[in-house]
């Protein structure tokens, strides 16, 4: 029999309710504590700081879900709602601009207790309340390792704005950095953006293997092999490519070979896909067994096809200190070399001449030849 303060219903045998101080017990499943109510356990849990009004406990899937379920001939579904007011019951306020209406929290056992969260989404008041107008917004935090409370990495805004976050703005651009991904899985990622601004897309999705990257500086990175393919406005008979595949500038050092020394050794080059524009400003000092003719190392080899006298021709601005008298000058690259030669008229009557012997020492030349590479 139970004691005198406990009420006990009791039928095959079986307590169906049973008032025990200040706990109701209904067929062992539900109880209610104080003002806790409690499904599947008698023991009320802490969750972070706090003890929860209503809790369901089990050791399984089944014993442990918690269903809402709605049955209607509409489109409607079952709801979940939270409410929230500043003031009191008896009298409520409106929310401001940044109040929390709800969240969800999400708590794991770390060995000790269920004190730290994992993860939390957030529902907050996103603008100034007004009637029949409440702006909001979403924000979801994780925790990251070695942490025991949650960060914001994401927000959806009243506006729609969507908003990702991944600590500070100086987080390394390494593999595994990435403050928000696409990807097909597989750690495969077509998208990626880094938390300083540096966008790749493309390969494998990260810093290291990607086909566009898009830094923070305002630059444009394309992969090795690819380019810029633009459209056809014809029906193409004619064209052979229209993938601009390259773009660099830089410099080189226009030389005569051999032992020969300078005063003045200076080179530059732009590179726009297989075509190289370059610029030579060389004072030979000493001529030594360097060549009378020609001028060494260009920075790209000329392609073996096209005229006779090599892929691309130029103009020699200046040209002192001469070892022969002309009276033209032009600049030409030989096929399948990294040289330009000089195509020369020694009269106005006379017949061109090539590999004329024209430099020595003092001499100074100046000019610009543009020629076609292989690639």
């Amino acid at each position: 029999m139970p004691g005198s303060d406990v009420v006990d219903v009791v039928t095959g045998g079986t307590s169906r309710i049973k008032a025990e101080n200040a706990t109701t017990t209904i067929s062992n499943n539900l109880s209610v504590s104080g003002t806790r109510a409690l499904v599947g356990t008698t023991t009320v849990p802490q969750l972070g700081t706090a003890n929860p009004r209503f809790t369901v406990s089990g050791e399984n899937y089944a014993n442990s879900l918690a269903g809402i379920i709605r049955y209607q001939a509409d489109t409607s579904g079952a709801s979940l709602q939270f409410g929230r007011a500043r003031g009191t019951e008896a009298s409520p306020a409106a929310l401001q601009s940044g109040d929390e209406v709800g969240k969800i929290r999400f708590f794991g056992h770390d060995g000790t207790d269920l004190n730290s969260a994992a993860a939390t989404i957030n529902c907050e008041i996103d603008g100034a309340p007004g009637s029949d107008d409440m702006p909001g917004r979403l924000t979801f935090e994780t925790t990251a390792d070695g942490a025991s409370s949650a960060t914001e990495r994401m927000r959806i805004s009243s506006t729609g704005m969507v908003e990702v976050y991944k600590g500070s703005t100086n987080t390394g651009k390494t593999a595994g950095q990435e403050a928000f991904r696409v990807g097909n899985g597989s750690n495969n990622y077509r998208f990626s953006v880094y938390p300083d601004g540096t966008t790749v897309i493309g390969g494998s999705g990260n810093i290291t293997t990607n086909n566009i990257q898009l830094t923070n500086d305002g630059k444009i990175k394309l992969a090795d092999g690819g380019g810029i393919h633009f459209h056809n406005y014809d029906d193409g008979t004619n064209i052979t490519s229209n993938l601009l595949d390259d773009y660099e500038e830089g410099t080189w050092t226009p030389s005569a070979g051999g032992n020969a020394t300078y005063t003045t050794q200076n080179g530059r080059y732009t590179k726009i896909g297989r075509l190289v524009t370059v610029f030579f400003h060389y004072d030979i000092d000493t001529l030594g067994t360097g060549s009378n003719f020609k001028i060494e190392g260009l920075p790209f080899t000329a392609s073996g096809t096209g005229s006779v006298r090599g892929e691309g021709h130029g103009s020699i601005g200046i040209a002192t200190g001469l070892a022969s008298s002309v009276v033209s000058c032009v600049p030409y690259v030989g096929d399948n070399t990294s040289s330009i030669f000089v195509i020369t008229r020694a009269s106005a009557a006379a017949s061109t001449s090539i590999n004329t012997a024209i430099y020595q020492d003092d001499t100074r030349v100046e000019g610009t030849v543009t020629y076609e590479t292989v690639s």
